[in-house]
């Protein structure tokens, strides 16, 4: 089966393209960020805070922070937050957006060696993607979306 390939770019996130985001976070999760966390995290981590476009529409984003975790090869980034519109999915975008997370780490966080992230247990399509990648389930997380919503850890190096 063929799918639809959506001709994109990536780039890095202003202020002004929160809107879009935030929408894409409501549409794509139970218990979406806030946007004033969206805020704080581009003020905090602004290389970590990219987007696709498709034309010059939003259409997928990723966050990239630093974890308060640290490895004895290096520290370990997080990738707070990942998605893709539902109208654009299953066109590559987010397959590009991690193979980007991959050169945006190399590039801006040079002491790197470990990338984790945590996805709902339920979320078959995602975790079969970050397997595709190289991630590891390394444990699982209970209660972590809330009440009897479990998150996996998932690991790789860089």
């Amino acid at each position: 089966m063929a799918f639809n390939r959506t001709k994109f770019r990536i780039d890095y996130c202003t202020p002004q393209d929160l809107e879009k985001v935030q929408e894409i976070e409501d549409l794509s999760f139970r218990h979406p960020f806030s946007p004033s966390l969206f805020l704080e995290l581009l003020s905090k981590f602004p290389m970590g805070f990219r987007l696709a476009f498709s034309e010059r529409r939003v259409v997928g984003y990723y966050i990239l922070t630093e974890s308060e975790k640290k490895e004895e090869e290096g520290s370990v980034l997080s990738i707070a937050s990942i998605a893709v519109h539902p109208d654009f999915r299953r066109r590559g975008i987010g397959s590009a957006l991690l193979r980007d997370i991959f050169s945006n780490a190399r590039r801006n966080f040079p002491s790197a060696k470990q990338l984790e992230l945590q996805v709902a247990v339920e979320n078959l399509p995602a975790r079969s993607l970050y397997s595709k990648f190289g991630f590891e389930e390394k444990g699982i997380i209970v209660d972590y979306y809330g009440p009897r919503e479990d998150a996996i850890l998932m690991q790789r190096s860089l």
